[in-house]
């Protein structure tokens, strides 16, 4: 983001002053033009009244001419159910796809137009570059100006030069409704303060791996083994299959192919009322995911993602198809709890809880009340977390045997297997209790657990007598507490 070509007016005027790494010049009467080369040097665009181009600095030592294309033009009709959408704001930026401008994270061109429907619907954008671009409806779901910007209906597609592109954003689907409640919070929330999306959960495709996935099972691999010889073989073999699977997202995504599945991404913004209802119109069928982050206080700017975090959410839905594509009547998800994040401190209550065990028995908090219970929130393919575990099994060891202390592991694991086997290996003689991914349990929040691994250490009274414990400091705080009430030993 060092550098760039920022435009934000349909006049297509670069705003020079965003980027300052960026220099520009102008030709001479013979169209030349000459920059002092640098080593991050990555294109040259040209905008003009003619046209537009775009030539990488490794295109232009090949050939050192530019031609400029001519430029495109969006137009379409925006509607919302089954009537125009007038009045509306409608916006157009690159589609940016992934790996496009490798090794860059960004494209070199930051492109922001923003034009008004007519009493139709009806919008046009007369001047776009010929590049893979995505327009949308940005509907009124927010009272601030600052901050993110609405995304809905988000429709992406590929321009020729000259091409003129006609599209309709909305009018299929369904309208999508519900109600998010945030239990265990006294305070005001303005539900209109951000915007918060639901996003199409596209198909798994065979041509490239999950890497994340494939990530957590590699590690889970690499902490499960004793040999230093076999984890430095399962390190390299984790990084050649990183290598490969980078290289196999980049050649699809190049493909005609890839570029049609990123097209199919969509996004679609939430109404918001302050009793935390909310619609959406215009929804296809399909699975989608919910991400909601709710921050405390109002105010219109990017501090408010810093603010204190009321509560977060992420949950995933299925939308039925609409009856000959488009249908007036709305799905409702219905009333959907979250929990509000708990400011847990020591003299607080701990959270209650009941959840499976790797050994498929049932654990509660509440069945260890009257005992000292060391609680740590973990997985195997958190490595920090395995870590600890050296200072976790030399606790265990130590106390396994008074009557008055318990400990319970709590894993955010995607797959109980992988668990329950790190568990026998490194015979880890405590209970293991498992969550599953850390998006699907509230748990984590109820304490809350913004990073792992997180260990609490809960007294005979449920209450938190100390947490955020690190190394050593798990011992001895154990040992610390159990001093100061005698003795306790199992015969």
């Amino acid at each position: 983001m060092r550098n760039g070509v920022y435009v934000q007016d349909n006049e297509m005027k670069v705003q020079e002053r965003i980027y300052q790494g960026t220099r520009s010049t102008k030709t001479d009467e013979k169209g030349s033009f000459t920059f002092k080369a640098r080593v991050e040097d990555y294109a040259v665009l040209i905008l003009e009244d003619e046209g537009f181009a775009q030539v990488t600095v490794k295109e232009l030592n090949l050939k050192p001419e530019v031609r400029l294309q001519p430029w495109a033009k969006v137009q379409g009709k925006l509607m919302v159910g089954s009537r125009p959408g007038a009045d509306e704001s409608v916006r157009l930026w690159p589609a940016h796809l992934p790996y496009e401008h490798h090794p860059r994270s960004f494209p070199p061109l930051s492109l922001y137009l923003q034009t008004q429907t007519d009493s139709a619907g009806q919008f046009s954008f007369d001047r776009v570059p010929p590049i893979a671009m995505q327009v949308y409806h940005s509907p009124k779901v927010k009272d601030g100006k600052m901050g993110t910007t609405p995304m809905s209906q988000t429709t992406s597609f590929s321009l020729k030069p000259g091409e003129v592109k006609t599209v309709t954003i909305g009018g299929k689907g369904r309208p999508v409704a519900g109600q998010l409640v945030v239990n265990g919070y006294n305070g005001t929330i303005d539900w209109r303060a951000d915007v918060y999306n639901l996003e199409l959960i596209l198909p798994p495709t065979d041509e490239f791996p999950d890497l994340l996935v494939l990530s957590r099972e590699q590690s889970a691999k690499i902490q499960a083994t004793d040999s230093e010889e076999e984890k430095k073989r399962l390190i390299e073999e984790m990084q050649k299959s990183r290598e490969q699977g980078l290289a196999k997202q980049r050649a699809f995504y190049a493909t005609d192919k890839g570029r049609e599945y990123y097209f199919q991404n969509k996004r679609y913004a939430l109404n918001f009322a302050q009793d935390g209802s909310f619609r959406v119109e215009d929804v296809p069928g399909g699975k989608y995911r919910l991400r909601v982050d709710l921050r405390e206080g109002g105010g219109d700017g990017p501090m408010r993602f810093s603010a204190p975090r009321i509560a977060n959410l992420e949950k995933e839905f299925e939308i039925p198809d609409s009856p000959g594509g488009r249908s007036d009547e709305s799905f409702d998800l219905g009333k959907i709890e979250m929990e509000a994040r708990k400011i847990v401190s020591a003299g607080k209550l701990a959270p209650d809880f009941e959840v499976k065990t790797v050994d498929d028995k049932t654990v509660r908090l509440s069945d260890f009340a009257g005992k000292y219970v060391l609680l740590d929130f973990w997985a195997v393919w958190c490595g920090p977390c395995v870590a600890e575990m050296p200072h976790l099994k030399a606790t265990y060891d130590a106390f396994k045997d008074d009557l008055r202390f318990r400990m319970v592991g709590l894993s955010l694991d995607p797959n109980i297997k992988t668990v329950r086997e790190y568990a026998t290996k490194n015979e880890l003689g405590w209970i293991m209790g498992f969550l599953g991914e850390w998006s699907k349990s509230d748990l984590p929040n109820k304490y809350g657990v913004e990073g792992i691994p997180s260990v609490f250490l809960i007294g005979p009274d449920g209450k938190i007598v100390a947490k955020d414990l690190r190394g050593e400091n798990i011992k001895t705080t154990v040992e610390r507490t159990l001093a100061k009430t005698g003795s306790a030993k199992a015969n």
